[in-house]
């Protein structure tokens, strides 16, 4: 650039001498060539030349001055755009640092949200275990209680089947003690024990006036009693009748102190029956508010 600013300086100055030349500077030629004619023609011939060429050198020079300008407005624009490019170029990096920074931040969460991610699908395959097994029991539980809630119905019908067979079936049952007047006997005939010390008597089957059990309905009936023989009797005991009919006899021979006689029987009365108790002749029992003497019975179930 510094030698072609030189000869340009060098070209301008050559024009410039070209110039007066063709102005003031050809009158003195004139008029030292007139009194040298032959040897200025001579040189002006030889002058011509070098001024043409001088004058296509500036020419050239003019152009290639032209181009500079050209030039340097060129370098000026390009420089102004390198100027931009470069600053570009840094808010470039600088963003590049930042989207560097924040990409190295998204592959940290990125690692954390896979850790997260691993262990959090653990936690939901071992619950999703946990759930298929409470699943499978429930499952169960619901057999289970369908089983239960038939069996309950089932039990809830004979409930309610048993609560009417309930409602429906008399309620019979007494116990009566005999005395509290002490020894009962000996008499000289067969005797109707009464007993007059009503304990219970649900549903008014048993008589204390006359000491007969009169069976409601038909059915299955238990009847039981117990007797003391008196000390200075020989012989104590009872009979059991159904109906005018002996159904069973028990006694006790006097040794020594009381003796103790207990029985109780089965039986399957139509409604109506009757049970009584009674002493045979020459024998004897006692009773006092100890009530030593029972004679008692319930109805097992009607039929």
């Amino acid at each position: 650039m510094r030698g072609a600013g030189a000869l340009l300086v060098l070209l301008f100055c050559l024009s410039g001498t070209w110039a007066q030349g063709q102005s003031g500077g050809v009158r003195e030629n004139d008029i030292t060539l007139q009194g040298h004619s032959e040897q200025g023609e001579s040189s002006n011939n030889g002058g011509s030349d070098i001024w043409a060429q001088l004058k296509a050198l500036r020419d050239k020079v003019q152009s290639m001055g032209t181009i500079l300008v050209e030039q340097r407005v060129e370098m000026r624009y390009m420089g102004n755009r390198l100027t931009a490019s470069e600053s570009q170029v840094e808010e470039l990096k600088r963003d590049n640092a930042a989207l560097e920074t924040r990409l190295s931040v998204s592959e940290r969460l990125g690692e954390e949200l896979k850790r997260d991610n691993a262990a959090q699908a653990a936690a939901l395959s071992a619950m999703g275990a946990r759930v298929t097994a409470s699943e499978s029991q429930v499952e169960v539980l619901k057999t289970e209680n369908a089983a239960q809630a038939a069996e309950l119905s089932a039990l809830g019908s004979q409930v309610e089947e048993l609560k009417r067979e309930n409602t429906d079936r008399p309620k019979v049952a007494f116990s009566a003690g005999l005395t509290n007047s002490g020894k009962v006997g000996p008499f000289n005939t067969e005797t109707q024990l009464i007993y007059t010390k009503v304990f219970t008597n649900v549903g008014n089957t048993y008589n204390p006036n006359t000491g007969i059990f009169t069976a409601p309905v038909r059915g299955v009936y238990y009847f039981r009693f117990s007797m003391v023989s008196y000390e200075t009797a020989l012989l104590g005991g009872l009979n059991m009748y159904r109906n005018g009919q002996i159904i069973l006899h028990n006694g006790q021979f006097y040794n020594a102190g009381n003796e103790y006689v207990c029985n109780g029987v089965t039986l399957h009365l139509q409604k109506g029956d009757t049970v009584h108790m009674r002493l045979p002749n020459g024998w004897a029992v006692y009773d006092d508010d100890s009530n030593h003497s029972t004679f008692s019975g319930f109805l097992l179930f009607p039929m």
